[in-house]
């Protein structure tokens, strides 16, 4: 699981950068709160896609919602709190 988790941190850190870059609030007071909200909607969609795929994860339901809560705290701290 730590391998996914890597992979997942990796991947969802670059989609929120990929999503924030052309953002217009980036250049302004509220770029924190665009790249909370594109944390939150990365998070939905690997959350949604993971859970979609289940089957073929050796994980369950909650542990992938555990997953995707500790990555989404990760991407977090690495973009925001730094």
């Amino acid at each position: 699981m730590n391998n996914l988790r890597k992979m997942l941190e990796e991947k969802m850190e670059s989609k929120v950068l990929d999503v924030c870059k052309d953002n217009p609030m980036m250049e302004t007071s509220l770029a924190g709160i665009a790249v909370i909200d594109a944390i939150n909607k990365v998070s939905d969609i690997y959350k949604k896609s993971l859970l979609e795929g289940i089957d073929q994860l050796s994980l369950n339901e909650d542990e992938v919602i555990g997953l995707i809560d500790e990555v989404k705290k990760t991407v977090y701290n690495n973009l925001i709190e730094h």
